[in-house]
């Protein structure tokens, strides 16, 4: 009865005696123990993330190898055409040299994540160094390239690319024992596989992630290739001399554009002393046409020319003092017969988790002494024991010896877990009437409120009529505000769709970054008729994003839409900023409404539709402000349907000066509007600030009836005036006559294209995928 009850004294114990890494700690007490193992290997300490995919220190259960383990996660299963990418990389990288490159050994597929291994190596990120020692001196980063040419030409050799050569994934460091130092590239070809294509479409990685992008890639939508390897070199180089990148860009919507533009300027303005030879090979690496680049990394190293043993001692020493010393892999002093003491005493310290764990139920208080003292704290949960029991499983099959001391540190962030910021639908609470204060006489610290005191399940200082989400029916009152956190995912674990009915004035949502997931939007009828006010919006977004999976819009009112976007809602704010935000829509239904997204946001913004149905009486998009020069907005189309619709886009604004771009990507799609109405609508007011000319449309292997003109002239009176169809720039556009699998549009399964006369690019069909939608 000595003995603590909470596990995590357990854990902590564990982790003085060196045999759980702070890392591991964290995750087992925050109840995800079973998230380090993967596949074989069980996770050691989190490294970082290269953007699409987060990366870890491992060791292999069978052999204890360390490895380095680059994991991605998947919202629903990942491709075939992954998996073989991934099986044919591991095959054409068993020749590659280990000195500069860090090739692909391993791989796995569990579930909704695949993973894969390279060699463990030490050392800093170019990134990494560049904050603590500002930019490297132009020798150094001479001898750099010319070090790196040795891996990139055998890459070359092997058919491969590595399509990831940036700051970020350049490592200055050793090998095991300080074998070799200087750069090392770990995973070529890895992000070839895991992300073929880029543009203005994929803008899910933060603004760093898209260094180096080659401009044909954004263009034209074409894989990683040896010709994109050459320009990223050259931006590689540049940022190394400069300490700047050379495309910059503060969100992934401005770093996309500039990169498109390829606009790199001479570095010998922020580099004064660079290499005449170096400063040739960057401008020839950094031409806007790939055909103008050099052909390919044997002629890029014999216009570097070769390495010299000046420059290569000169490197070793500045690379020590930018990466340190190499960890040792044991502890100073460690006793001959440690590693059969550290067996018992792991072997001992597993014994007594899972007896713990089997011993937790008789030492836990009843139900009646719970309910009798409400404020004494509780053991511990279940799912710790579950988690230290299957983690001690995973010690207990690998020995370990002493854990590498430098790069692990207690402040190592959680590991990413898809799961860690669901919500439960039951957790969140809404209302719809504004906040105040508890009544007076009201004390929430006893067990039972007062008499006309209402407490919250999660927030005992809120007044007002307040449900569960979980709890929502017919019979409930409408909800007009949720109480949410920034990221988070509103969503029912179980699976089930969640019906929400929604006040007349509409559900109000300010916290940035939320996700909805299998969600009905209805807004309710039985308030449209007591309320005088007209409906904004079933949704009004304040924040800067949201994300929407699974979700159905259904007004029973004619004029209302979908989503209202105001942001900032502060004019003078907007003024004095350059805000940018992103909503991305997947998998989607729209029905009965007027516009699927009212758009009134200021700044850079873009706009995603996946898998989408729209079927309502307005357009995909409204905008209603026109956007400056400074305020570029994209909108990205992928297996999107509009069904007896409006237009794609109606720009329903104010001319105010001149007037940004405007690119539309769309790919896959079925527009098959209302008998005369244009894809592109405008408002006259819009058309006289050079609109036309911002406009650009691309993309393939899309469809649009012959009813449907491309552009057109919206009047005061409703009456549309045609437009010539090359008045603005449209590619992967082709006229033809669908047929729709059934009459009832608002089902996914009826709205199915199963005959068109145009040739495409493929059998497929092109709109919304069924299968993906609950029905």
């Amino acid at each position: 009865r000595g003995l603590p009850l909470f596990l995590s004294v357990w854990v902590d114990a564990l982790v003085k005696a060196r045999l759980l890494t702070p890392f591991q700690a964290a995750e087992i007490n925050a109840g995800r123990g079973e998230k380090l193992r993967v596949g074989p290997y069980v996770l050691h300490n989190r490294l970082g993330s290269l953007g699409y995919a987060e990366t870890f220190l491992a060791r292999h259960i069978e052999s204890g190898e360390i490895r380095r383990l680059a994991v991605r996660r998947y919202h629903e299963a990942p491709a075939s055409s992954i998996r073989d990418g991934l099986e044919q990389l591991v095959v054409a990288s068993r020749e590659l040299p280990c000195d500069v490159l860090a090739p692909v050994e391993d791989w796995g597929d569990e579930g909704t994540q695949v993973w894969a291994a390279c060699g463990q190596h030490h050392g800093r990120t170019a990134a990494e160094a560049m904050i603590f020692h500002g930019r490297f001196p132009p020798e150094m980063v001479l001898e750099i390239a010319r070090a790196m040419m040795t891996g990139l030409v055998a890459l070359e050799q092997a058919g491969l690319c590595h399509g990831d050569l940036r700051a970020a994934t350049l490592t200055l460091g050793s090998t095991r024992n300080d074998a070799r130092i200087g750069p090392r590239l770990p995973f070529p070809g890895l992000r070839a596989v895991l992300r073929p294509r880029e543009g203005y479409a994929h803008l899910d990685l933060p603004p760093e992630a898209f260094d180096g992008l080659a401009p044909e890639r954004i263009r034209d939508a074409t894989p990683a290739n040896t010709a994109s390897d050459v320009y990223a070199c050259g931006c590689l180089w540049w940022h190394l001399l400069t300490g700047r990148d050379p495309l910059p860009g503060g969100d992934g919507l401005t770093k996309l554009q500039t990169a498109q533009r390829a606009e790199v300027v001479d570095p010998r303005p922020l580099a004064p002393e660079v290499p005449k030879e170096l400063l040739a090979v960057i401008r020839a690496c950094t031409r806007p046409l790939s055909n103008d680049r050099p052909a390919g990394m044997v002629e890029l190293a014999s216009m570097l020319g070769p390495t010299t043993p000046r420059g290569q001692g000169r490197l070793r020493l500045a690379v020590r003092d930018v990466a340190g010393p190499m960890p040792l892999r044991h502890g100073v002093g460690v006793r001959p017969g440690f590693a059969r003491w550290k067996k018992l005493c792991l072997g001992a310290a597993a014994a007594c988790a899972v007896a713990i764990a089997v011993l937790l139920p008789v030492f836990r208080p009843s139900d009646d002494l719970r309910e009798a003292r409400p404020c004494e704290p509780l053991a511990t949960a279940p799912a710790e024991s579950a988690s230290i029991a299957m983690a001690a499983e995973m010690l207990i099959a690998t020995p370990l010896p002493l854990l590498e001391s430098g790069p692990i540190t207690e402040s190592s962030p959680p590991l990413s877990d898809d799961n860690s910021k669901v919500i439960h639908a039951s957790a969140i609470t809404a209302t719809n009437q504004p906040r105040s204060t508890p009544a007076p006489g009201c004390d929430e610290s006893r067990g039972t409120p007062a008499l006309g005191c209402e407490k919250s399940p999660t927030t005992p200082q809120r007044d007002g009529h307040e449900t569960a989400l979980a709890d929502w029916s017919d019979a409930r009152e409408p909800v007009a505000r949720v109480s949410l956190r920034p990221g988070q995912r509103v969503r029912d674990p179980s699976g089930k769709r969640i019906r929400l009915r929604v006040a007349s004035q509409g559900l109000l949502v300010d916290t940035p970054d939320v996700v909805f997931e299998n969600i009905d939007f209805v807004l309710d009828g039985s308030s449209l008729a007591s309320d005088r006010r007209p409906p904004a919006a079933i949704l009004v977004l304040h924040s800067p994003g949201v994300t929407l999976r699974g979700c159905t819009f259904h007004a029973t009112r004619p004029g209302v839409d979908a989503i209202r976007w105001m942001h900032p809602t502060d004019e003078n704010a907007a003024a004095t900023s350059l805000p940018s935000g992103a909503i991305s829509v997947e998998r989607c239904v729209f029905a009965g409404v007027e516009a699927a997204i009212d758009c009134r946001a200021h700044g850079a913004l873009a706009l995603r539709f996946s898998n989408v149905l729209h079927v309502g009486d307005g357009p995909l998009v409204c905008l209603r402000r026109l956007h400056g020069p400074d305020e570029p907005m994209v909108l990205a189309l992928d297996r999107t349907t509009l069904r007896g619709s409006g237009p794609v886009v109606r720009f329903d604004a104010v001319s105010q000066g001149a007037a940004g771009s405007v690119r539309i990507e769309a790919n896959d799609c079925v527009f098959a509007l209302k008998a005369g109405e244009p894809l592109l609508s405008f408002a006259d007011d819009a058309l006289s600030s050079g609109l036309l000319k911002q406009i650009a449309w691309s993309g393939q292997g899309s469809l649009v009836t012959p009813e449907n003109p491309i552009a057109g002239r919206q009047g005061e009176l409703t009456q549309v005036t045609l437009m010539a169809d090359d008045s603005i720039a449209i590619d992967g556009l082709v006229r033809s006559k669908v047929e729709f699998a059934g009459q009832t549009v608002e089902r996914p399964a009826d709205s199915v294209v199963v005959g068109w006369l145009a040739p495409l690019r493929s059998n497929q069909a092109p709109g919304i995928d069924p299968s993906a939608f609950d029905e």
